[in-house]
């Protein structure tokens, strides 16, 4: 019994990861398109800045939610 209580537990938190992972896939997918346009105005921006902004939207769209 405790090992398919474990099972069931470890597959419930490998599931978790996996959406999380794909949502900030899709986040990041829905960024780009705005992106590209600032990139091109010659508005350079650093990494950090852009994991700023991604960061930012996650939390807007967990809290839209």
């Amino acid at each position: 019994m405790k090992e398919e209580l474990t099972k069931l537990l470890m597959e419930s938190y490998d599931q978790g990861v996996t959406d999380g992972l794909n949502t900030v896939v899709q986040l990041i997918r829905e960024l780009r398109p705005a992106i590209l346009p600032i990139e091109g105005m010659g508005s350079g921006k650093s990494t950090q800045e852009w994991f700023d902004i991604l960061v930012e939207t996650i939390k807007e769209k967990q809290n839209g939610q």
